[in-house]
């Protein structure tokens, strides 16, 4: 059996926090867009490329950064059969696109996925003000930075879970929590979340006072509208039809 190699990638990599999307059966809902965002991050060659065949417009997924920019193997069956090929031809004249990202139950074009975050951005911090906080007040207090190079990240943001308490880091990575007076005297839980990077979780007792020290990770993950490319050349709209006739699919 011939094969094509095609290529997948993400031109723009979607802005929005996976973590906050809803769970649903491939994947989860981004309540942004009102679309599904499906997870492929798990799933082999063909299981990708059976799936991405399936959808009859463009498709927002989930991936893993080896799945993007090389070359894949599709078989091509030898003939296609009568009935696909009238099929697949209407399809095309109606103009067929390969690729785009799914609302329940119809898929449709995604858009362009922008944060709206409402936060407080916390005022620049020295270095030792984290140990001079008011008593009276339950403040979490620490720093980001970026895993592997050890540097301060900026924007990063820092929550209670289950609350709409939140700041984001000064430039130099600090910044301060304060906890409100219901949960004073609780064992909370600190989010720390930002674009790009994977999101922490982190377990605070009352009696804990000393400033946090967070690395986090990058996110070995993407989101966004997956462009399906053969030969290393993005397909023209005859090309994509004459592919999915060949294939019989």
């Amino acid at each position: 059996m011939a094969t094509e190699r095609i290529q997948l990638a993400v031109d723009t990599p979607c802005q929005q926090s996976w973590q906050e999307m809803t769970s649903t059966e491939l994947g989860r809902f981004c309540a942004h867009c009102q679309k599904t965002v499906v997870d492929f991050s798990d799933l082999t060659d063909k299981q990708l490329i059976d799936l991405l065949a399936q959808s009859t417009g463009s498709t927002c997924g989930r991936f893993r950064l080896n799945q993007l920019n090389r070359a894949i193997q599709v078989p091509v069956p030898a003939s296609p059969s009568p009935r696909r090929f009238f099929s697949l031809l209407t399809a095309g004249l109606l103009g067929y696109q390969t690729v785009q990202a799914e609302t329940p139950p119809a898929l449709t074009t995604p858009s362009t996925i922008q944060i709206d975050q409402n936060v407080t951005s916390t005022t620049e911090l020295p270095a030792n003000n984290e140990t001079t906080l008011a008593d009276s007040l339950r403040i979490i207090t620490g720093r980001v930075i970026e895993n592997t190079t050890n540097t301060s990240l900026a924007g990063v943001n820092v929550s209670l879970k289950g609350t709409s308490t939140e700041v984001l880091t000064d430039s130099a990575g600090h910044f301060q929590l304060q906890v409100p007076t219901e949960y004073q005297g609780e064992q909370i839980v600190i989010v720390v979340a930002m674009i790009g990077f994977t999101t922490q979780e982190i377990q605070r007792r009352p009696d804990q006072s000393e400033p946090l020290s967070i690395a986090l990770n990058e996110d070995q993950k993407l989101l966004g509208e997956v462009i399906v490319v053969g030969g290393y050349k993005k397909l023209s709209f005859w090309q994509r039809l004459r592919n999915r006739l060949r294939s019989g699919q």
